[in-house]
């Protein structure tokens, strides 16, 4: 197999969240700490924003690669080679994305005095920022449309943007609440949170396709399977939810056992594998797609779960704890490969699409904000 080029972003949260339970009584955390944030929410917003930006980039969207080999056997090789430092800081495990052919790299932050928010979009080929659009609160979430043309964002005033990812201009706004996905279509998106809500709402209509599914806890996380049959959804809660995204059905629900909720989720790309992490219990479980069954459960770090990613050819898992280590999985049976002190705080990671990158993200808990470094990590083979 050859080579992974690694890429670490530091980067520090000011608020954590919760996941899922659906039926019976909800039990009692037998711990003070909580993954979950409390803003107040402005359901109407009272104001537009006025984006900002520094350049117009070239955006061409190219073949993704699909047979890239990724193997953990590199892994002593890699290191740090470039520091950029003063750009802000992060707030979520969700808020950053990659574009779809790998070219930019979108991320929420705040300013080192908490006095201004905003979205960086990195071009990743040398780490500059492309555009820096100013937002009017923190970002919980962003994502890439599939075609890579837009920009989607989440705030915790309560606001839904759309952003023209050419030239950062503002192309919609709307009420919103939570971490905010797009469907493998584009034609869709995803949210829900206080309201213990979730919408499935048509972009271009500014529509709910369906009636908005109730759920007896507070809405977090929502990813779609790559096939966009299934969305699956966590809540502040033990329970991952499954439905289908166009009629609203109820199709299962899966309990991690993890009554303050479920900490990260991941998908594999190929649809058949849905990793989920417990708040509570710090275990990694694998779940069957096609029987919606556990398969085995991993204790993992011995601590939180703080972010879970699958390499694109499918072959590694990675997961990343409130330690600021990283572990490296195989994903077929549960097998550990390796470790990696990647940062001092609590590390989320992201692959960049055609895997030859991997980002690491560190964000504090609970208030704690730090400097909101990023570390790109590479290995010899990719000098």
């Amino acid at each position: 197999m050859k080579h992974i080029l690694i890429v670490i972003i530091l980067i520090i949260s000011i608020s954590a969240c919760s996941p899922g339970q659906v039926f019976g009584p909800t039990k009692t955390p037998t711990s003070t700490i909580t993954f979950i944030p409390s803003p107040t929410l402005t359901p109407t917003p009272t104001s537009t924003p006025t984006p900002t930006f520094t350049s117009t980039p070239t955006f061409t969207l190219t073949p993704i690669p699909t047979n890239i080999p990724i193997s953990a056997t590199t892994f002593d090789q890699i290191k740090c080679e470039q520091q950029l430092t003063g750009v802000g800081k992060s707030i979520s495990d969700l808020d950053s994305a990659f574009s779809p052919d790998g070219n930019y790299f979108a991320v929420g932050q705040v300013s080192s005095d908490n006095s201004s928010y905003y979205i960086n979009i990195y071009n990743v080929a040398d780490w500059t920022i492309a555009h820096k659009i100013n937002t009017e609160d923190y970002i919980y979430s962003v994502d890439f449309s599939p075609d890579g043309k837009t920009l989607l964002s989440s705030s915790k005033n309560g606001k839904g943007q759309l952003w023209n990812v050419f030239d950062g201009s503002l192309i919609k706004s709307f009420p919103s609440s939570g971490p905010i996905r797009f469907s493998p279509d584009g034609s869709t998106i995803a949210f829900g949170y206080m309201d213990k809500l979730l919408h499935l709402w048509n972009i271009q209509d500014e529509k709910d396709i369906i009636e908005p599914i109730h759920l007896p806890l507070f809405v977090w996380d929502k990813i779609f399977s790559p096939d966009g049959k299934y969305i699956f959804v966590t809540t502040s809660g033990a329970y991952v939810r499954i439905f289908d995204p166009l009629t609203g059905k109820f199709i299962s629900m899966l309990d991690t056992k993890s009554p303050r909720g479920v900490s990260a989720m991941a998908i594999s790309p190929n649809g058949k594998l849905l990793i989920t992490a417990g708040l509570d219990n710090n275990q990694i479980n694998w779940w069957n797609t096609g029987t919606w069954s556990s398969m085995f459960t991993e204790k993992g770090h011995g601590r939180w779960v703080t972010g879970l990613a699958f390499s694109p050819d499918g072959s590694l898992l990675v997961s990343g704890n409130n330690n600021g280590t990283i572990e490296f999985w195989d994903p077929t049976n549960g097998e550990h490969l390796t470790t990696i002190q990647a940062v001092d705080d609590w590390a989320s990671v992201k692959f960049t699409p055609k895997g030859e990158q991997l980002l690491v993200i560190a964000y504090g808990g609970g208030n704690r904000l730090g400097d909101g470094s990023i570390c790109v990590w590479r290995g010899p083979e990719f000098r």
